[in-house]
């Protein structure tokens, strides 16, 4: 038996790590068997470019897909690809409504 001596944010970081493996071998997004890919928090701040309490509150009001394991805030790349691209387009078809005579 090995004993290694990590702080707790290394354990933290382990954990994600292999929680995120685990979802991303057993979670199927689409038919053709494309297996998509789990984000956190940190990484939807990067794609949306959005901060985080923003997408605190986006999650609270179920305005952006996620979902949670223990305390963790989980997305799927996809899914917020998907999302970003339907708020676009509502923001367009609002934008064209208020310019059209």
């Amino acid at each position: 038996m090995i004993i290694v001596q990590i702080t707790e944010e290394q354990f933290r970081g382990i954990l994600r790590e292999e929680v995120r493996n685990s979802l991303q071998e057993h979670y199927i997004h689409k038919p053709d068997q494309f297996i998509d890919e789990v984000l956190d928090i940190n990484e939807v701040m990067t794609l949306t470019k959005l901060r985080k309490p923003t997408i605190y509150k986006l999650t609270s009001t179920g305005k952006i897909p996620f979902f949670k394991r223990s305390k963790n805030l989980y997305f799927m790349k996809s899914e917020i690809i998907e999302w970003l691209l339907e708020r676009r387009k509502n923001l367009r078809e609002k934008f064209n409504h208020k310019c059209s005579p």
